[in-house]
């Protein structure tokens, strides 16, 4: 009973929100990089308006730069990709090119609160093709720490001023949603990222019809005493 109760709770917030949360997001880069910025200070990003899946995408490198830091990609701190995420299950997915370098990893990544923090990442892959692939990730905002690390997520060294929360607790303040691609530091990385999108896993109609009749008797139930 108690348990049900707090699914029933959870299900109302799904639809009541926060003050500030992550929302449903999809992002095509057809039209613009959409807040999407450099998530290292040896790393570019560009819009190229062909050549994605299909169209325009984010186009990422350490080209040029006098120090390769061996990693490049890109993240967005706006408010539909930090603060609150909802609890319940969530799916990430994303398209990847790996166009030139030696990649080694592939990751989301999601800091914790601030700058001084670090967080928890999930890779992705660990075949790096060079051409448009798809990938993604269903996970509980939920989770304890073991389910998280059982279903491959990785929890970050604690952050310059902080600690590394939990993962449940990740969710309720997150800073930034990140697409981090490492790869050799000697060699120049240059990778495509396209067709971002999160979004909450929808409750199925079986759960709903659940809900709704086990509410129903509990109306009737208080209504009788």
């Amino acid at each position: 009973m108690r348990m049900l109760k707090s699914n029933l709770m959870a299900v109302g917030f799904l639809f009541t929100g926060a003050t500030q949360a992550a929302t449903a997001v999809f992002d095509n880069f057809d039209t613009g990089l959409n807040g999407w910025g450099v998530n290292t200070t040896q790393t570019n990003v560009s819009n190229p308006l062909s050549g994605g899946n299909p169209n325009g995408y984010l186009s990422t490198d350490n080209l040029g730069n006098p120090t390769f830091f061996g990693v490049v990609g890109s993240s967005n701190t706006g408010a539909d990709y930090s603060g609150v995420f909802v609890d319940g299950s969530w799916n990430i997915s994303v398209d990847l090119n790996f166009l030139r370098g030696d990649f080694t990893d592939a990751m989301l990544r999601f800091r914790f609160q601030d700058s001084t923090a670090n967080g928890w990442h999930y890779s992705l892959t660990d075949t790096f093709n060079n051409g448009w692939t798809s990938y993604n990730v269903t996970f509980d905002t939920t989770w304890s720490d073991a389910d998280a690390i059982l279903n491959g997520w990785v929890k970050e060294p604690d952050g310059t001023l902080t600690n590394t929360p939990s993962f449940s607790a990740l969710w309720d303040n997150v800073y930034t949603s990140e697409v981090r691609l490492i790869g050799n530091p000697d060699i120049n990385l240059l990778a495509g990222i396209d067709n971002y999108r999160a979004s909450v896993v929808p409750i199925p109609a079986a759960v709903w019809l659940f809900i709704s009749g086990f509410a129903g008797l509990m109306a009737i139930s208080r209504k009788r005493k």
